[in-house]
């Protein structure tokens, strides 16, 4: 597993952690804003473990806590500083002080030594106040591990009186002792109210205003006092009943959630974050993002979530399994949705430091060759198709581009193999001439490519000969087989864009009104492998005197002028 490795002279296993360079370089601001971050960017942390396959459990787990953490660092540096309400502010320092009565319940006595002082400090000023008279003090060993364990400027300075009339009668100093044994026991209820207040929020991950913070501390002095008593009550009256005060401390809300809730518009780990992010440093085309989003949010439904940091390998392999259950090919499973959760995994591990793409190396191994499926027209359905083009659709109401795309398409795919949205798309500036050759120029500037390159691909005389050109020339740069969309318009980024709707029609057209069966269901990408089946043998003479020149010469007189035939020859079809 990738960032696991032994360390250098012991058996034991570590793992490598990285904090992204976005937060590593905004450290300084995290600091400021309450969060305690590391000396270094990449360091390793042991894992305790000496069996790989133990070491890589715990190392997934801890990663996965570390990339959450990693998100709420971003969230924080994100939304900065907020403002709490008295509501909020309860919550935190009340829920901050039950978590603490819950840490020690069981088991007083396991206080740190302070606590430990603060016991004894509330044992001395109750029987300190109930005295009538003069009394003695002795200042044993608590008092002295407590001063030489607490620093010197979190509480009051111990007076010189004290100090001196040790065992001594002290019954005239007496309200200057319970003044300051006061002091001590309100300094110190501070100070863990503040503490506790820090690690709230640092649990949270949320940094608040100072005004905020300014109330926070008062609430956690309160609270704090509260839970010294609770746990008091535990240690010396045997009391572990629940405080009083516990059914009054109302849960924390923020709006849009709790502060360490993450959603789609904070969590960098989000998959549909990490596609809009992938599609905006990629060239990805509009159709496959929608088709990956499609696949996303069916694994969303499938694991119940959609956070990339808590996606294992189990939720993967699991969701194959069920996508094999429910009787999706092979090719679908694999091609389509597997790459396409794979494709966004891996994009976080290279520009979110997400750990590992568990999806790598999952896969639906099942055969797919083991039967033959035909994918080509016949010579006999290209002929039909191509003979019917002259005649068009008779759907009322069907507009110029769509009409255009009724012939020209079927024609253009069956000589130049190119796939339906490569024609569909086509404008007329990319109809070329160099040297007295024609020829189309597929690029993704038109709308989008198979590989998102440009390529030039002849043009059949017989083209030529239908009046392709002047067909280019009559129409002008622009759009051939779709109405333009206005100046300016991103054509790569356009979602269900009209060259599909172009090409999607002839498809129609030739199953419904010509009742052509296309194989695989596919009325256009059929043509294209019947170009490649042609080339092999069948059609490879076909310059000049092909099967498919002769087609449209008996029937120039009935097509508009800018489709007519201007070659002679014997034709095999009427109109």
């Amino acid at each position: 597993m990738r960032g696991l490795s032994r360390r250098k002279g012991s058996g034991v296993w570590q793992g490598r952690f990285y904090i992204p360079s976005e937060i590593w370089n905004e450290r300084g601001r995290l600091i400021e804003l309450g969060v305690k971050v590391g000396k270094n960017q990449d360091y390793l942390k042991s894992l305790g473990e000496r069996t790989k396959s133990v070491a890589e459990r715990v190392y997934t787990d801890r990663l996965q806590d570390h990339q959450k953490r990693m998100a709420e660092w971003q969230t924080l540096l994100k939304l900065g500083p907020v403002s709490l309400d008295h509501e909020q502010v309860v919550a935190i320092a009340g829920n901050a002080a039950l978590e603490f009565v819950r840490q020690y319940k069981a088991n007083p006595k396991a206080l740190p030594v302070p606590m430990t002082f603060i016991r004894f400090a509330f044992g001395w000023l109750a029987m300190a106040i109930k005295q009538d008279g003069a009394f003695f003090v002795y200042m044993g060993d608590p008092v002295a591990d407590f001063l030489e364990e607490v620093e010197a400027t979190s509480l009051p300075a111990l007076p010189d009186f004290i100090t001196r009339e040790r065992g001594k009668e002290i019954g005239p100093y007496r309200t200057l002792f319970l003044n300051y044994l006061t002091q001590v026991l309100v300094a110190y209820r501070d100070q863990m109210g503040r503490d506790l207040v820090s690690s709230a929020l640092e649990a949270h991950v949320l940094a608040v205003t100072e005004d905020s913070r300014a109330e926070l501390d008062r609430a956690g002095a309160v609270f704090a006092g509260r839970a010294l008593e609770a746990l008091q009550a535990r240690l010396i009256d045997m009391d572990y009943t629940s405080p009083a005060w516990e059914a009054g401390v109302p849960p924390l809300k923020m709006s849009g959630g709790t502060p360490h809730r993450k959603g789609r518009a904070t969590n960098p780990f989000d998959l549909f974050r990490l596609l809009e992010h992938k599609a905006s440093t990629s060239s990805s085309s509009a159709k496959t993002l929608a088709l990956y989003a499609g696949s996303v949010r069916r694994f969303k439904e499938f694991i119940g979530h959609s956070d990339a940091s808590r996606v294992t390998k189990a939720n993967v392999r699991e969701w194959r399994d069920s996508m094999i259950a429910e009787g999706l090919s092979p090719a679908t499973v694999n091609r389509k949705h597997l790459a396409a959760i794979g494709a966004i995994l891996e994009h976080a591990v290279k520009e979110f430091d997400l750990g590992e793409n568990v999806a790598h190396g999952i896969r639906d191994g099942r055969d797919t060759t083991s039967t033959f499926v035909k994918k080509d027209y016949s010579r006999e359905m290209v002929t039909d198709i191509l003979s019917a083009t002259f005649k068009g659709s008779e759907k009322s109401g069907l507009s110029m581009p769509h009409r255009r795309a009724i012939f020209w398409l079927p024609w253009l795919m069956a000589y130049t193999g190119l796939r339906a949205g490569e024609v569909a798309q086509l404008q007329g500036r990319s109809v070329l001439e160099e040297r007295g050759v024609p020829y189309l120029l597929i690029t993704p500037d038109d709308g989008s490519t198979k590989s998102r390159r440009a390529w030039a691909t002849g043009l059949h005389a017989h083209l030529l000969e239908l009046g392709f050109l002047e067909f280019v020339r009559s129409v002008g740069d622009g759009p051939l087989f779709y109405a333009p969309y206005p100046p300016g318009a991103s054509l790569q980024r356009i979602k269900n864009p009209r060259w599909e709707q172009s090409y999607k029609r002839v498809g129609e057209w030739i199953r419904d009104e010509l009742g052509v069966a296309a194989p695989l269901g596919r009325s256009n990408h059929a043509f294209r492998h019947a170009m490649t089946t042609a080339s092999r043998g069948g059609l490879r003479r076909m310059p000049g005197k092909g099967w498919i020149r002769r087609l449209a010469t008996t029937c120039s007189g009935a097509a508009p002028r800018w489709m007519r035939v201007r070659a002679t020859g014997t034709g095999l079809l009427g109109c």
